[in-house]
């Protein structure tokens, strides 16, 4: 799970993460990344990964992405923290 904390402009900068599929096709064992919106402020994404191996692989592309296109947006560094799934439920 990722936290990103912006200037106030959260629709740019998810249509900014969102328009470009291929940064998400080259990391392998990613399996889904949403993200939504806290506030005008404020934003989350949430990924799931096959392995700890894909989500490390993920940081570096993620950190490439974000100083690329997003971080003259952000009013701090983005926090990312990760765990286990230890109980999931799925229709």
């Amino acid at each position: 799970m990722t936290n990103f904390k912006h200037s106030g402009i959260s629709a740019k900068l998810i249509k900014i993460l969102s328009n470009d599929h291929q940064i998400y096709q080259e990391v392998d064992g990613l399996q889904n990344i949403v993200y939504w919106k806290i506030s005008d402020k404020e934003f989350y994404s949430i990924e799931t990964y096959k392995d700890k191996k894909s989500h490390d692989e993920k940081n570096l592309i993620i950190k490439n992405l974000i100083e690329d296109y997003i971080s003259k947006y952000l009013v701090k560094l983005p926090r990312i923290v990760a765990g286990e799934i230890v109980w999931e439920h799925s229709k």
